[in-house]
């Protein structure tokens, strides 16, 4: 789960699949549409995307264990909820 907003540099591109928590897979197409601004690029190589957070429990699969992206997280401290003690040691 992602507690805080989040900024992702794109290095290697490839094809990730999103999961839910029941292990099914989905298209993360309202999620992102709802929490990401991509600048310069598309969301691959030479990407930077700016993510709220609130993404909620999910995994992310390369399913192609030959093409595997590369990318940068880094989680912007102070954008948690203030909430989220009850869910998220990020919180305390």
């Amino acid at each position: 789960m992602h507690v805080r907003d989040t900024i992702v540099f794109g290095i290697q591109g490839g094809r990730v699949d999103t999961l839910g928590v029941d292990g099914k897979k989905n298209d993360g197409k309202a999620e992102a549409a709802a929490t990401a601004r991509i600048y310069a690029g598309s969301a691959g190589v030479g990407s930077v995307q700016y993510t709220t957070a609130g993404l909620g429990p999910h995994a992310e699969v390369a399913p192609d264990p030959n093409n595997i992206p590369k990318t940068i997280f880094i989680e912007l401290k102070g954008t948690e909820p203030k909430d989220c003690s009850a869910w998220s040691t990020a919180c305390q």
